[in-house]
């Protein structure tokens, strides 16, 4: 019986664990391949829906080394901008100047009046010369008109051997840097000019002045306004303008007229006085220089104060010629007759 028992027990260990380690097997086996399946499933499904990976982008091909830029290249980079409707007529100093004239118009200008502006000029040497006409007739070019008439009328162009080109280039520069303003303008200039040379014709000063002395004040005439702004001193000062800090609140415009009048000289084929000896240019200068400050009115009462007393102490010879016998009386005649 014992026997049979411990028999009984030995074969149902051995049965449970032989079907254990079946089950075992089994399972495993069966877990393996569910989850085998679903892997695949999954990444087959995955793989599907995804789109083929694309090749990388190759990169562009480098482009040949660019030529060093030339000259002509910099320039062409270089913005120009061209003056306003409004700034047109007025060239700044830094640009290049007209070129010389082919041939010399009868006055100085090319216009289709000139049968109108010959009638008006023949008055150029007696008061009455309709200015306004004249600026009408040559096409706005009073001034130069008028200074190219009055230099061939005195021959001061044969005397002191100016270029007519040159002359004309000249005159429509400075003419271009008088500004459109209501008073100071190119008429008033060519009026003022016009005036002179009439006052110098007169009997009591026509034998007085020296060809250059007369050349100095035509001349001091015709610049005496230019690059105006239709403002007084006083306005430039008070408000310490950059003219008036560049000369010390002391005949602003005045000073300003004069340097911007010689300046022009330098522009291309520009210098009248290309001529003149140094020492002729240097009195010149200094003439032209002591006019033109002489026009600030802050020095009006003086200069006629001057001009009555000259008048009182009979410095006049009988036949009413003036007697002016050094440098102050000689430049502050055509100074007060200016003013």
């Amino acid at each position: 019986m014992l026997v049979q028992f411990y028999t009984a027990i030995i074969e149902s260990i051995l049965t449970s664990s032989i079907t254990s380690s079946i089950t075992s097997s089994i399972t495993s086996s069966i877990t393996s391949s569910i989850t085998s399946s679903i892997t695949s499933s999954i990444t087959s499904s995955i793989t599907s829906s995804s789109p083929p990976p694309s090749p990388p982008p190759s990169p562009p091909p480098s482009p040949p080394p660019s030529p060093p830029p030339s000259p002509c290249d910099k320039q062409q980079d270089v913005e120009v901008l061209g003056p306003s409707p409004k700034d047109k007529r007025r060239r700044p100093m830094s640009q290049t100047s007209p070129s010389p004239l082919l041939s010399i118009p009868r006055f100085g200008v090319t216009t289709p009046h000139e049968n109108l502006l010959s009638q008006e000029i023949e008055d150029i040497n007696h008061w009455g010369l309709d200015i306004f006409k004249i600026s009408e007739f040559s096409g706005n070019r009073p001034l130069t008109v008028v200074m190219f008439s009055i230099f061939k009328e005195r021959e001061l162009l044969k005397t002191f051997q100016i270029p007519s080109d040159t002359f004309l280039t000249f005159m429509t520069t400075l003419e271009d840097h008088y500004r459109d303003v209501s008073y100071h303008n190119n008429i008033h200039a060519a009026d003022v000019l016009q005036s002179t040379h009439v006052l110098l014709s007169t009997p009591a000063l026509q034998a007085v002045f020296s060809d250059l002395e007369v050349m100095s004040v035509l001349f001091a005439s015709a610049i005496h306004d230019v690059d105006h702004p239709g403002l007084t001193n006083q306005f430039l000062i008070n408000t310490s303008s950059d003219l008036a800090l560049l000369y010390n609140d002391t005949s602003v415009l005045e000073n300003h007229h004069v340097s911007v009048g010689f300046r022009l000289l330098q522009e291309e084929n520009c210098d009248l006085f290309k001529n003149l000896s140094k020492n002729q240019r240097d009195a010149l200068r200094k003439m032209v220089i002591d006019m033109v400050l002489s026009t600030d009115m802050s020095k009006h009462m003086q200069i006629l104060g001057d001009m009555k007393t000259m008048v009182e102490t009979k410095k006049v010879t009988s036949l009413g010629v003036l007697l002016l016998d050094n440098y102050c009386d000689r430049i502050q005649v055509p100074a007060g007759l200016r003013l």
